[in-house]
């Protein structure tokens, strides 16, 4: 039986070697230190869709020229028939600064090594492939979590050329 797939966007905003991530405040993920993004809308591409979520979440405007795809990554979770397909996308130049929402708060910016002090506050997977996708490689992946989220029990991840 297939399993029903969720098409999620996600955007980096990259500086300096630097990452601007934001704690996600509601809903799926409450609590973690995120980038940008969310669900694409029918009729939506997954390009407009990084730009519409980043600039609801954060208050900065991306150009579709701007966005640089990184990673397409899918999430399956024991016991749940939905299928989490995430399109990561990196940018470099953008309008304004990030912003606390409603959606996002306590903007950041975060180097690598800093990233690893705040692990435990990311996704489990998140330090599997975030490091990578900072680091210039281009990646697809899969990441199998226990039933409530808290643990990668298996991932595959692999270069990719999109």
């Amino acid at each position: 039986m297939a399993k029903e797939k969720k098409i999620l966007t996600l955007c980096l905003l990259c500086r300096d070697g630097r990452v601007a991530l934001a704690k996600k405040l509601r809903g799926w993920g409450a609590g973690k230190w995120n980038g940008y993004g969310g669900k694409v809308e029918p009729g939506e591409t997954i390009e407009a869709a990084t730009i519409r979520e980043t600039a609801q979440e954060s208050e900065v405007e991306i150009s579709p020229l701007q966005l640089q795809k990184a990673a397409e990554l899918e999430f399956h979770f024991v016991g749940d028939s939905l299928v989490r397909q995430m399109h990561v996308f990196i940018c470099r130049h953008w309008k304004g600064e990030s912003r606390e929402t409603e959606e996002m708060g306590e903007p950041r910016w975060f180097t690598a090594e800093e990233l690893l002090q705040v692990k435990d506050e990311m996704w489990p997977a998140d330090p599997l492939w975030l490091p990578v996708v900072l680091n210039g490689r281009k990646v697809r992946g899969t990441f199998y979590y226990n039933a409530g989220g808290s643990t990668v029990e298996d991932y595959e991840l692999e270069d990719s050329i999109f």
